[in-house]
């Protein structure tokens, strides 16, 4: 990603988990995030061994029903308590985006994930069991990946997973590996946290109203917009731009006040630690890297409480780097409560896009300018290979031509060449989906591929170098 005159650490739009953090942290909203012991497969097929005869876990007598937002997003309320999921639905929609909100509901302090597998070759959820009970958590890359919650979620912490899924069978899964009480075990998905489903073209829900949207800006290293009071227990989004006047990078990151805890408070820590403060708070939600004239819509779920938006970015004008921006006024405390009342939501609009033979098909040349969008991206070639839909905005007269012959002189190196307005996350794999929510000013975009794997194995040029790039206007 263009840093735009921030020196602080590369954080990609849609991939931001540590591997460790001195509390525990929560969920960034992105599609597809990475951790030690939960890292995303890259393979297509399952190494584990044949199906086991063993009962699979029961995740919830009752399934929690299924509402839509105005734009016919599927949501479903989605929980843990005594390691198991309750409110997964036996069968969602498939070919269409739909929404869990997922709550850590334990008793106890723990960190758990929602973490959605394909099933392929007749394997069920007993062969994922089985396959983590003998690697432990390494056994999370031997399969293909659709969805993800993020950073490991803490109890009384939610999150919001978009997916959009191809017919066919899935589970639930979480590898995290503490205990009740502290410690480590076997991950969880060893001990029956794991919820089977069905994508289907037969599924339908009722509909409901729109997510509520609020927009946001910062100008003058300041959050502006930023409610006061949002609803808790209920998915809203924010939309958040950086509207400076110079290039430089910000963010949207929100932290959870716990034990009376204040926004003076997480300025005084940032104050004396610097950027590696940021790991002393608990993590809620996070835009990633918003470079100078982009924006990004974030789904949030927040239990009821205090907590404040904050940007971590070190950044100055003109260059170079200073302390954190939070140190420095970019910081907004707001409330989440049962009683709050929200702004009527806009429907965003939903676009189907996917890849066949390297090439995007069904992305519209012209979008709604500063308004959330979602575009639902499958990959769909007939053989395997991972592919990415990863958006940059053209600026400085510069064309299609431009990313190209940059790819073609730098190779995937040139990604960093460009301004980054949206990302799939991690590279998706033959068959899988996933919903990519921008909100973008007006301008002149490309959707593009930066993967180099070749049909039949092996690796070559990013495959935006041979065809894998579009170009549309958001006005």
């Amino acid at each position: 990603m263009v840093t735009s005159g921030s020196s602080t650490r590369h954080r990609e739009l849609a991939v931001r988990r540590p591997a460790a953090r001195l509390v525990p942290v929560l969920v960034c909203f992105a599609l597809a995030l990475f951790v030690a012991g939960c890292s995303k497969s890259a393979s297509s097929t399952p190494q584990s061994g044949g199906s086991s005869s063993a009962t699979t876990p029961s995740t919830s007598t009752s399934a929690s029903p299924a509402t839509t937002t105005g734009s016919g997003v599927p949501t479903y309320d989605v929980f843990v308590k005594n390691f198991t999921y309750h409110g997964m639905p036996k069968t969602v929609p498939a070919n269409t985006p739909i929404m869990v909100s997922f709550t850590n509901k334990e008793s106890f302090a723990i960190q758990h994930e929602f973490v959605v597998l394909k099933l392929t070759g007749g394997k069920t959820a007993q062969d994922v069991i089985k396959d983590a009970k003998k690697k432990g958590p390494d056994a999370e890359d031997d399969w293909v990946h659709v969805a993800d919650s993020g950073d490991p979620l803490d109890t009384d912490a939610s999150t919001v997973v978009t997916m959009d899924l191809a017919p066919g069978n899935y589970v639930a899964t979480c590898w995290q590996t503490g205990k009740a009480g502290g410690g480590s075990g076997p991950p969880h998905v060893a001990i029956g946290m794991i919820a089977p489903f069905t994508a289907s073209t037969s599924a339908t829900a009722s509909s409901t109203a729109p997510l509520p949207n609020y927009d946001t800006y910062v100008k003058n290293f300041t959050y502006h917009g930023v409610p006061k009071t949002v609803p808790a227990n209920s998915p809203f989004l924010i939309t958040f731009t950086n509207k400076e006047s110079f290039a430089i990078t910000h963010e949207f990151v929100v932290l959870k006040l716990t034990g009376g805890k204040t926004a003076q408070d997480v300025i005084k820590d940032a104050k004396k630690k610097g950027p590696d403060a940021e790991d002393d708070w608990v993590h809620v939600a996070d835009s990633g890297d918003i470079d100078t004239g982009s924006s990004v819509t974030i789904p949030m779920d927040l239990p009821p409480g205090n907590y404040v938006a904050t940007c971590w970015q070190t950044g100055k004008a003109g260059g170079g780097s200073g302390p954190p921006h939070v140190t420095i006024g970019m910081i907004a405390p707001f409330t989440a409560s049962t009683s709050a009342t929200a702004p009527s939501g806009a429907a965003p609009v939903a676009y189907p896009v996917f890849v066949k033979n390297f090439t995007y098909h069904g992305m519209p040349k012209t979008v709604p300018a500063n308004t959330p969008i979602m575009v639902s991206f499958t990959n769909k070639e007939s053989f395997a290979i991972q592919h990415e839909f990863v958006v940059l905005k053209l600026t400085g007269g510069k064309t299609v031509q431009d990313v190209i012959k940059d790819a073609k002189k730098k190779g995937p190196d040139a990604e960093d060449d460009w301004i980054h307005v949206a990302d799939s996350g991690d590279p998706l794999d033959t068959a899988s989906s996933t919903v990519v929510k921008m909100d973008l000013p007006p301008g002149n975009y490309v959707a593009t591929c930066w993967q180099t794997g070749k049909a039949g194995g092996g690796s070559g040029p990013p495959h935006v170098a041979i065809g894998m790039i579009t170009e549309f206007t958001a006005k």
